[in-house]
């Protein structure tokens, strides 16, 4: 999917800091004879593409696929392919199979995302609980 690109010769550093500062307070952009009210995420989201030009760097916004292939599904997760059929086939995320590929919604790739640090978070408490409170002891071996 093709990216539109904004870098600092689009908008100049000054400019963009400007506008950072005064969108967050915002709740209509107007633009020419258009006006339109933005939501508070939506006006973060303009804040972070703003700043991030006026701190000279370049800003790529890709539109998302709402279904992904296995691949692209693993990518997003970090894990191989290989690994992300794994966790389809214990039923960690869910997905299609409309023929023979595999799709999985990108809102069920979000949602394994947040929950993983709750299990991450769980599984160490957990960990930690595990404990009496003693030194660990050193034995050697040789």
């Amino acid at each position: 999917m093709p990216a539109t690109r904004f870098s600092p010769s689009d908008l100049s550093a000054q400019d963009a800091e400007k506008l950072a500062a005064v969108v967050d307070d915002a709740s209509v952009v107007t633009i020419g004879t258009v006006s339109v009210e933005v939501s508070s995420h939506g006006r973060a989201v303009m804040k972070e593409v703003l700043e991030l030009l006026a701190a000279g760097q370049r800003v790529d916004v890709v539109p998302v696929a709402e279904f992904l292939s296995t691949q692209e599904a693993a990518n997003l997760l970090h894990v191989s392919r290989p690994t992300l059929v794994k966790l389809l086939e214990e039923g960690a995320l869910e997905y299609d199979q409309p023929g023979v590929h595999r799709r999985v919604a990108r809102t069920e790739i979000d949602r394994f995302i947040a929950e993983r640090h709750q299990r991450r978070s769980d599984g160490l408490k957990a960990l930690a609980a595990t404990g009496d409170g003693s030194v660990d002891q050193i034995v050697s071996t040789r």
